[in-house]
């Protein structure tokens, strides 16, 4: 099967050529060149950044009012380039006085109240959800400690040494 567009999944190249791909759309969704804003002045030079990318997942952020547009110069980016994001997968989080609905393709965009991005909540306003993120990590450590303890890392199994070291490299990192 010959196909026209898109990297081959699982290739080592393929994360490599998608950042040269997509380098463009951050430049293109900026409405001021990044170096005009001094980097003393955090509070504007936050305000200056609308999107953040990492590798495929990407972060429009922007107001009600300039969301809209955003969305449509990166539907715009896809038409040129020819790839296609998946606006099931997108969400929109934005504060609950914001009913406006966002759309991508004509489909619209779903809503929540709170999403993960990278492994961190984020609360509408883009402000961290820091006690979400704390339970999240305990969890995660807790599962990992149950999983070691079935392979021996308990009063039973290996000597506490070896157990300690097991805890810092895999709990612990």
């Amino acid at each position: 099967m010959l196909y026209a567009t898109g990297v081959l999944q699982g290739s080592i190249l393929s994360p490599f050529l998608y950042s040269i791909y997509i380098n463009q759309l951050p430049a293109l969704l900026r409405t001021q060149p990044i170096e005009e804003v001094p980097s003393t002045d955090t509070r504007r030079f936050a305000q200056s950044i609308n999107c953040l990318l990492y590798a495929d997942d990407v972060i429009l952020i922007a107001v009600p009012q300039d969301l809209a547009i955003l969305l449509q110069q990166r539907e715009d980016h896809t038409h040129r380039l020819g790839y296609r994001w998946n606006p099931l997968k997108c969400v929109i989080l934005a504060p609950s006085s914001d009913t406006q609905a966002y759309s991508l393709y004509g489909t619209t965009i779903p809503r929540q109240g709170i999403f993960s991005y990278l492994g961190i909540p984020i609360n509408p306003g883009g402000y961290l959800n820091t006690a979400q993120l704390i339970q999240d990590n305990v969890n995660k450590a807790l599962q990992t400690m149950n999983q070691m303890t079935t392979i021996g890392v308990n009063n039973k199994g290996f000597d506490r040494l070896l157990s300690v070291r097991f805890y810092t490299q895999i709990v612990r990192s």
